[in-house]
Formats: structure tokens, C-alpha cells, sequence
């Protein structure tokens, strides 16, 4: 009897192939992890320093004073006209281009506040710190401020306010990177 073959794969190979995937997959999953790495982190930094500008175009625009203020949990941010009604302006829900009340979640990012001085810098009744109230010429009254953006086993990211223009920048940590 003569014993025909079929084109087909023996289980042993089907298990090789099984096998080379099972490490491919493993070691891409590693890679992916990598990629997200402090995407949300550096996204609540851009918001922190987006605001930033929003509030110094809006107080050049609008010729009025505007804060941006940072609240006591550490992942809102508020952008509104500076004034004595700060805190209780509703902002716009969803945000409008030329709202002039604007507050952002930094969620699962959070920030706090550092001062060169030595002075206490005081918190608004409503659990608002002011990083910066910038005034119609784009100037800011607070110069010596730094945001410093944390997210859970990632390194700070610090934003350092600059009064003159207004501006934000992000500066490298002062111990070097480390840890």
C-alpha cells in the first residue's frame, strides 16, 4: 500500500511556533509599557504652562488682571479674572474658545507649589495658591514660583514661572535627575 503525504504541520511544530509568540508577545508587551511611560504627567506640565499663556493673552486682550491658581488637592487648576470673586466664578461647562473661567483636572498627575523665598505664600480661603496673576501688559507679580508636577514613580517635572514676561519654562531638577 502505497502511503500518500499531505502538506500539513505536525503538532510539534504548530507548539514551536506557539512557543516563539508567547516570548515575542512578552517582550513587545514590555516595550508598549515604555511608550506610555509619563505621557499623562508631561500632559498635566503642558496644561500647567498652556494656562499660563491663556492668562497673560487674556489679560493683554481684555486689559483686566487674570490668576491662575493651583487648589489645596493638587490636581485642579484654575484660570479666572483676579478679583475677590475668584474662587466662586463657575467656569464654562463644556469650556468655550473665549471662556473666561477655565479649570482643568491634572488627574492622575498632581502638582504642588515651591517658593525661593522664604515667605509664606497665602492661600485663598477656597483652597486656591495663585502660581501667577498676570496683569494687562502681560507682566506677573509673582516671580520666584515653581510647579512642581509629580506622577506616582516618575521623576518631578518643574515649571518655573518668570515674572517679567509672564512666560513658563520647564527646568531641570536641582539634585541632577536623581531621585
Amino acid at each position: 500500500m502505497r502511503r500518500t503525504t499531505r502538506p500539513a504541520y505536525t503538532v510539534m511544530e504548530i507548539l514551536v511556533v506557539l512557543a516563539i509568540l508567547v516570548i515575542l508577545g512578552g517582550v513587545l508587551s514590555q516595550t508598549f509599557d515604555g511608550f506610555h511611560s509619563n505621557t499623562r504627567q508631561k500632559a498635566a506640565a503642558d496644561t500647567i504652562r498652556a494656562r499660563l499663556a491663556d492668562a497673560r493673552s487674556k489679560a493683554m486682550e481684555q486689559g483686566t488682571w487674570y490668576r491662575l491658581a493651583l487648589h489645596s488637592d493638587g490636581t485642579r487648576i484654575r484660570l479666572a479674572p483676579d478679583g475677590p470673586d475668584f474662587a466662586t466664578l463657575t467656569p464654562d461647562d463644556p469650556p468655550a474658545l473665549d471662556s473666561r473661567v477655565t479649570e482643568d483636572k491634572l488627574d492622575p498627575a498632581t502638582a504642588e507649589l515651591q517658593f525661593d523665598s522664604d515667605d509664606p505664600h497665602p492661600q485663598n480661603a477656597d483652597g486656591w495658591t495663585t502660581i501667577a496673576t498676570v496683569g494687562p501688559y502681560g507682566t506677573c507679580k509673582e516671580d520666584a514660583a515653581t510647579v512642581v508636577v509629580k506622577e506616582k514613580d516618575f521623576q518631578p517635572i518643574l515649571i518655573r514661572v518668570r515674572g517679567v514676561t509672564g512666560t513658563a519654562r520647564v527646568v531641570p531638577p536641582k539634585n541632577g535627575g536623581q531621585r
